[in-house]
């Protein structure tokens, strides 16, 4: 249940940040981004990787690199949302090809839930800066606040809709490893992208350090 219900909440949590836009910092979403990436990359290399590389019946490099192609592909519509940029340089409407594309991004990573301890965590926690970004935008365009919120909601569902849509491959492990190892490639593109932007000054900056260690730390643990 929590694979379906903890994504959904992450992004309610999120929305929220409609009314309460002003009182987040500056310095707590660039955090909240990097701790994202950072348990999203440990979780990666510490049991994802290990567990999809045993099975011999795919190749497995291959599908994590259509995974990274898919997530450069979904990228160039949503204008880097998925790792906290969102490059729209006006403020009305929210593109229909950025609400598509994050809405696919949600579905692919929803397949792997609940077959990875602690994925369900990571992804959840990665949504609630996403969503936070995303509703701040929508606070500053055109678009009335109900109908934001109806659409953040919509956002919500996809994780849990693609945890669903992974039910039906349960009986076929050749395929659910092949959509697990695409999984991997798009979150590695994703989390390693947040990570290398989040020390795009090339100066070390002691609060991001911990606070990517301190990930790397509760990933392992995990």
């Amino acid at each position: 249940m929590s694979t379906f219900l903890f994504p959904f909440i992450a992004v309610i949590i999120g929305a929220s940040s409609l009314w309460i836009g002003k009182w987040i910092g500056k310095k707590f979403l660039p955090l909240l981004l990097s701790f994202s990436g950072a348990l999203l990359l440990s979780l990666i290399v510490f049991e994802m990787l290990p567990n999809i590389y045993q099975d011999t019946r795919i190749d497995v490099g291959i599908w994590i690199l259509l995974g990274i192609l898919l997530q450069l592909i979904l990228e160039s519509f949503s204008k880097g949302a998925e790792h906290g940029h969102l490059h729209v340089h006006n403020t009305g409407n929210l593109p229909l090809t950025l609400l598509i594309s994050l809405s696919i991004h949600s579905i692919v990573e929803g397949f792997s839930l609940g077959q990875f301890n602690g994925l369900t965590m990571a992804v959840s926690i990665h949504k609630l800066p996403i969503t936070i970004i995303i509703a701040l935008f929508l606070s500053k365009s055109t678009i009335k606040k109900g109908w934001s919120f109806m659409l953040l909601i919509l956002f919500g569902l996809m994780t849990p809709l693609g945890s669903y849509l992974s039910l039906f491959f349960q009986h076929n492990p050749a395929i659910q490893s092949a959509v697990n190892a695409m999984v991997v490639g798009v979150l590695l593109h994703v989390s390693t992208t947040i990570l290398f932007e989040s020390n795009s000054s090339h100066k070390l900056k002691i609060n991001n350090l911990i606070t990517i260690v301190l990930a790397f730390t509760i990933g392992y643990f995990l």
